[in-house]
């Protein structure tokens, strides 16, 4: 990735903000071709101290460019629905989350390493561990909208990658749950200690990548605790 999940994690957090801030005082766009525009930012409505640490470890890497790494809402909702993931194109849905998905047991251990957090039992981190996830896009499974499965992989002989990721319907999913604690990958069977099926909205509200890491956390923490999920 081109940047830290810190990093990733503030831009959202000011994003959302941002937003906020420029629909309740409604602040009109700027025209890109007019005189330039000075705004004077204050620590009342955003981290200065963290927006100066977020620059200078920007150029402390040499980091001059951060890519969006999900899409946009590309077409207008379908007629009398108001659900958010409607505003996304088939193609762009699963491309942004495949992105997301990706990524998301190497930034989660960035997350858990960098605030210190003590979790020797976490399946994202545990190297014996594989994780599969099944991506299903809207209209392909029994929800109303998107779904996401997450299969835990007793990987002790490392036969599989530590994370892998299908999109149910497509050509390469090769995933058989059917005879579930035995699981199906590619043709090959594997014994799977857990498995986990949700809705996957979290996918397209304001900081998605955010909402996925505070739900691998929101596991750990109940798995370390020996409590009830913590619902995020």
């Amino acid at each position: 990735m081109p940047c830290t999940l810190d990093l990733i994690l503030y831009r959202h957090l000011i994003q959302s903000r941002i937003s906020y801030y420029l629909k309740q005082n409604k602040v009109e766009p700027i025209d890109l071709g007019g005189p330039i525009v000075n705004f004077a930012i204050s620590s009342e409505n955003f981290p200065i101290r963290a927006a100066f640490d977020s620059v200078k470890y920007l150029v402390a890497n040499e980091i001059t460019e951060i890519d969006r790494i999900y899409g946009r809402r590309d077409q207008a909702p379908a007629k009398g629905t108001n659900w958010i993931w409607s505003s996304y194109s088939r193609q762009n849905e699963v491309v942004s989350v495949t992105r997301i998905l990706e990524y998301s047991i190497e930034e989660y251990t960035a997350f858990v390493n960098g605030n210190h957090l003590k979790l020797p039992e976490s399946p994202y981190i545990d190297p014996n561990i594989a994780i599969i996830y099944e991506y299903e896009p809207v209209g392909t499974n029994r929800f109303e909208g998107p779904g996401l499965r997450e299969h835990f992989i007793d990987n002790k002989l490392h036969k599989l990658p530590k994370l892998s990721v299908f999109i149910k319907d497509q050509e390469q999913h090769h995933v058989d749950t059917s005879k579930f604690p035995n699981v199906e990958v590619e043709g090959n069977i594997y014994q799977s200690p857990s498995s986990a099926s949700m809705i996957a909205g979290f996918f397209f509200h304001e900081t998605p990548f955010l909402n996925l890491i505070y739900k691998m956390l929101s596991s750990d923490l109940s798995k370390h605790y020996d409590m009830t999920l913590i619902r995020v």
